[in-house]
């Protein structure tokens, strides 16, 4: 089957530089104080701030053992701290496993 869309896909994965955390971590440098994300009726954050607690959670994580390609099961209310918490695992190369606790 011919995908025309393979060799987009393929060249976008292996650059580095488009992944989230790095997208997120050069925003933070380039406009720190720029919205990153904002819940529906709550709370904003900035790109530095998030850049800032995912590498806090990273680092947490990875004193725990969470490494490339394991799996983590995460059990937060949806919210800021979950996407911060996402994006953390993804600078370790880890797969998060998301259960929402309002089930």
């Amino acid at each position: 089957m011919n995908d025309p869309f393979r060799d987009h896909f393929d060249s976008a994965a292996l650059d580095r530089d488009r992944v989230l955390p790095r997208l997120v971590g050069r925003r933070a440098a380039e406009d720190g104080d720029r919205i990153f994300a904002r819940m529906v009726d709550g709370p904003a954050m900035t790109y530095g701030q998030a850049h800032e607690t995912s590498l806090r959670w990273a680092t947490a994580l990875h004193g725990l053992g969470v490494g490339e390609k394991q799996t983590v099961a995460v059990m937060q209310p949806i919210g800021l701290e979950a996407i911060t918490t996402w994006v953390g695992l993804a600078w370790l190369k880890a797969w998060e496993v998301p259960i929402n606790t309002d089930y």
